[in-house]
C-alpha cells in the first residue's frame, strides 16, 4: 500500500512537472513573438531614419538653393546700384549756373567750392 501512495504521488509529481513545463515553452513562444515583433519595430525605425536622411538632404538642397539665390541678388544690386564716382564727374561737369536740381553724393549734398 505504502508503495502504491509512493506511485501515485510520484505520478502527480510528473504532472505537475509536465505541466510547469508545457507553461515555460508557453512562455518561450511567448518570448520569440515579442522578439519577432521588435524586430520588425526595428525595421520600421530604418525606413523612418531613411526617411528623415532623405528629408534633410532635400532640406539641404533647398538651402544650397536659396544661398545661390541670395548670391545672385547681391551681384544684381551691386551691378544695378549708381556709380557714385559717375555722380561726382556729373557734378563737376554741370555749368556754373544757378541750378535748382540738388545732386546727393554718397546720401549728403554735394558741397559747393567757391
Amino acid at each position: 500500500m505504502a508503495s502504491a501512495e509512493l506511485l501515485k504521488m510520484t505520478h502527480r509529481v510528473e504532472g505537475n512537472v509536465k505541466g510547469v513545463d508545457d507553461k515555460v515553452q508557453d512562455v518561450r513562444s511567448d518570448v520569440q513573438d515579442v522578439g519577432q515583433k521588435v524586430e520588425d519595430i526595428d525595421k520600421r525605425v530604418e525606413g523612418v531614419d531613411d526617411k528623415v536622411q532623405d528629408i534633410d538632404d532635400k532640406v539641404q538642397d533647398v538651402g544650397d538653393k536659396v544661398l545661390d539665390v541670395d548670391d545672385k541678388l547681391d551681384k544684381v544690386n551691386r551691378s544695378s546700384s549708381p556709380d557714385l564716382t559717375t555722380l561726382h564727374s556729373e557734378a563737376s561737369l554741370s555749368s556754373q549756373g544757378i541750378s535748382s536740381e540738388i545732386i546727393f553724393y554718397d546720401g549728403f549734398r554735394l558741397q559747393i567750392h567757391q
